[in-house]
C-alpha cells in the first residue's frame, strides 16, 4: 500500500548483524526480513530428471532482485554450484487476488539427478546470504502441515530435512522403502484410521502391480473427450489397464458401453476407484478441478506423498477466457495440456506459463468425430453462458441458490427479453420461416420460467442439448459452443448486454483471451443491434463474412486420427 502511495522516502537497509534486511521510511522501520520464503508449486522426478517450479516470496523483493543458486553434492562427495535464473513473469504476483499486487521472482529448472545425493538452495542480496524457509503448495507431494518430508518417485526417494534445509536424493533398497511406507501408515493411523487403511492397501497392491493404470474422467452426466479417448484406447492390447470412472449408475448408461467395455467402467468414489486412483500412472480428464477426479478431494493432503500419476488435461472446450488462477501452470495440477489450435498454443505459452513440451498439439479427441455437413434447418440457435453474479453457489452437488428478483432486474435479462420479444425480430423470423431456439445454460435452468412469455410461433425456449449441425447461425456471448460453429464455418454473432458488469469482474472471469476483435463474428451490445445483425446474416444467405470465414477455416490444427496420435504420445511418455 505504501508503494502504491509513493515511496520516495523508502529505503532498503542491511542490518549491522549482516543477517537481516529492513525497509525504512526515513528513520522508521516498517518491515524486517531474516528469512526469505521459497514457495514450491511443483516438484517431480521423471526419467532421472528433477523438475522444480516455484517462486521467491518477500516484501523486500519489490526493492531488490536476489540471486539464487543450488549447491548439490554428488555421490563421490564432490560439490558443485549451479546458478538458477529468476524471472519476473510469475503468476504468483497475483497474491490472493486476481490482479498483480506483489513482486516475486519465479524459479523453474530441471536437472539430471543420477549422480546427485543432496541439494541445498542459497539466496543472496548484495552478496549477503539470507536464510531460507520452504513452503510446499498443494501439488508438491511434501507436506509441512503434516511434517511428512519423504516422497517416492519410482525408485527415487526425496527427503527434505527442515533442520538443514536440504533435499536428500537416493534409491533405497526395497526393505527401506517398505519401512518408510510403514512409518507413514502408522503416523496417519493416529490421524484418521480410514486414511491409514487405504494407504496400507494401496501400497501393498503397488508392490504386486505389473501393469500401468490409466484412468479416464469426464463429469456427472457428461461424456466428453475422456469418454471418446477411453472408447479408443480400451480396445488396444498393451501393458496398460484402462478404466473409465463414471460419476453415476452404470445401469443408466449401458447403451454407451459395449459388454466388453463395461467391466472397465468404475463408479466414482467406490472402493475400487480409490485404490486405482492411488496407484494410477496417468489421469486423462476433461475437467481439471481436483473434485472432478480425486475421490479423496477433502483429504487429498493425506495421500499426495504416495501419488504417482501425470495429469493429462484433455479440456472440454477451448480455453478462451482469462482464467489464470484456474489454469495457470503455477496453480494447476496439469502435467500435459491437450490443445487444438495455434491460438491456444500461443496463449498458454505467453500468458499461462506453459512451455512447448507441456503441450500436446493433436486436438481434442472428440474432434475426430466430424460434424456431418448436412443441410441445416431454418434454425438459429441463441446459447448464452451463465453469470456468477445472478445465481448463488452450489449448496449441494449441482444445486444452487437462486436470486429471481435480482435476475429479473438485471441488464442481462431485460435486454435479452427485449430482443426475444422484439416485433422486428418476430416479423423477420416469420417472413423467412426461421425458428430461433433460445437455450438457457444448464446453471440457469431454475430461471427457465422467467422466459415463458418470450415463447412464440418462431421462438422456442428450453434447456438441454441440441444438434448444432442443424442450425444455420449461432448467437452467444462467450460460450465455448462457438468453436463447434467454427468447425462448421457458419455465421456467429456475439451478444453482450451486460458488458459493464462483465468487465467489472462480476462473473467468474472479466476478460477474454480470445478478444472479440480477433474472434469469428460481430459484437452487439443491445437487442436492437442484434436484430439488425440477424437481418444482415439472413440477407447474406447465412454465409459467414469473408474475414470470419478465413479465420474459421484456419483455426484448428489440421490433424488426422487425433485419438491415435494422443495415445501414441502418452504411451511413449509412460
Amino acid at each position: 500500500l505504501i508503494k502504491l502511495k509513493g515511496d520516495e522516502n523508502i529505503t532498503l537497509n542491511k542490518s549491522y548483524d549482516g543477517k537481516t534486511y529492513s525497509i525504512n521510511d526515513q528513520e522508521k522501520i516498517l518491515f524486517t526480513e531474516d528469512k526469505m520464503e521459497i514457495v514450491l508449486n511443483r516438484l517431480k522426478i521423471k526419467k532421472d530428471k528433477l523438475y522444480v517450479l516455484g517462486y521467491l516470496k518477500s516484501t523486500i523483493l519489490r526493492y531488490k532482485k536476489p540471486e539464487l543458486s543450488i549447491k548439490y553434492k554428488l555421490k563421490d562427495n564432490e560439490e558443485q554450484i549451479k546458478q538458477i535464473e529468476l524471472t519476473e513473469d510469475t503468476l504468483s504476483n497475483m497474491y490472493r487476488t486476481n490482479m498483480e499486487v506483489a513482486k516475486f521472482y519465479k524459479l523453474e529448472f530441471e536437472i539430471n539427478i543420477e549422480e546427485i545425493k543432496a541439494l541445498k538452495f542459497f539466496i543472496k542480496i548484495d552478496d549477503m546470504e539470507i536464510s531460507t524457509k520452504f513452503i510446499f503448495n498443494s501439488w508438491v507431494p511434501l507436506s509441512g502441515k503434516l511434517k511428512n518430508y519423504k516422497v517416492y518417485f519410482g525408485d527415487y526417494r526425496v527427503q527434505f530435512k527442515p533442520s538443514d534445509n536440504t533435499f536428500y536424493i537416493c534409491k533405497p533398497r526395497k526393505v527401506t522403502r517398505k519401512k518408510d511406507f510403514k512409518r507413514t501408515v502408522k503416523k496417519y493411523y493416529n490421524i484418521n484410521k480410514r486414511v491409514d487403511l487405504y494407504r496400507a492397501i494401496a501400497l501393498k497392491l503397488r508392490d504386486k502391480q505389473k501393469n500401468k493404470i490409466w484412468l479416464y474422467y469426464d463429469r456427472k452426466n457428461v461424456f466428453d473427450n475422456a469418454y471418446e479417448q477411453f472408447k479408443h484406447d480400451v480396445n488396444i492390447k498393451d501393458d496398460i489397464k484402462k478404466y473409465y470412472i463414471l460419476d453415476g449408475d452404470i445401469n443408466e448408461y449401458k447403451d454407451r458401453f459395449s459388454t466388453s467395455e463395461r467391466k472397465y467402467v468404475v463408479k466414482f468414489g467406490s472402493y475400487k476407484h480409490k485404490l486405482l486412483y492411488l496407484n494410477c500412472d496417468k489421469i486423462l480428464t476433461s475437467f481439471s478441478s481436483l473434485k472432478e477426479f480425486c475421490p479423496f478431494a477433502k483429504k487429498y493432503v493425506y495421500y499426495k506423498d504416495i501419488l504417482k500419476y501425470d495429469l493429462i488435461y484433455l479440456q472440454h472446450g477451448l480455453l478462451h477466457a482469462r482464467l489464470l488462477k484456474m489454469y495457470g501452470k503455477e496453480f494447476a495440477p496439469i502435467d500435459k495440456f491437450v490443445i487444438s489450435s495455434q491460438f491456444e498454443k500461443d496463449n498458454l505459452i505467453n500468458n499461462y506459463g506453459y512451455s512447448k513440451k507441456d503441450l500436446i498439439c493433436v486436438g481434442m479427441p472428440r474432434l475426430d468425430n466430424d460434424i456431418e455437413a448436412t443441410e441445416p434447418e431454418n434454425k438459429i440457435i441463441f446459447a448464452p453462458s451463465w453469470r456468477n453474479y445472478l445465481i448463488g453457489k452450489a449448496t449441494k452437488r449441482g444445486v444452487r441458490e437462486t436470486f429471481e428478483d435480482k435476475f429479473l432486474k438485471s441488464k442481462y435479462y431485460i435486454e435479452t427479453m427485449n430482443f426475444l420479444k422484439s416485433k422486428n425480430l418476430l416479423d423477420v423470423l416469420e417472413k423467412n420461416n426461421i425458428t430461433l431456439d433460445y437455450k438457457l445454460h444448464p446453471i440457469f435452468e431454475p430461471y427457465e420460467k422467467c422466459f415463458e412469455s418470450a415463447k412464440s410461433k418462431n421462438v422456442t425456449v428450453s434447456v438441454g442439448s441440441t444438434d448444432l449441425s442443424k442450425c444455420k447461425a449461432f448467437i452467444t456471448d462467450f460460450s465455448s459452443f462457438q468453436f463447434d460453429f467454427v468447425r462448421l464455418v457458419r455465421p456467429i454473432i456475439y451478444f453482450m448486454p451486460d458488458m459493464e458488469e462483465f468487465k467489472a469482474g462480476l462473473h467468474t472471469y472479466r476478460e477474454l483471451d480470445l478478444k472479440y476483435e480477433d474472434a469469428f463474428g460481430n459484437l452487439c451490445l443491445t437487442g436492437d443491434e442484434l436484430v439488425k445483425e440477424i437481418i444482415k446474416v439472413i440477407n447474406n444467405n447465412f454465409k459467414a463474412e469473408d474475414i470470419y470465414r478465413e479465420r474459421m477455416e484456419n483455426f484448428f490444427f489440421k490433424v488426422k486420427n487425433r485419438k491415435d496420435r494422443l495415445y501414441d504420445i502418452l504411451k511413449e511418455d509412460s
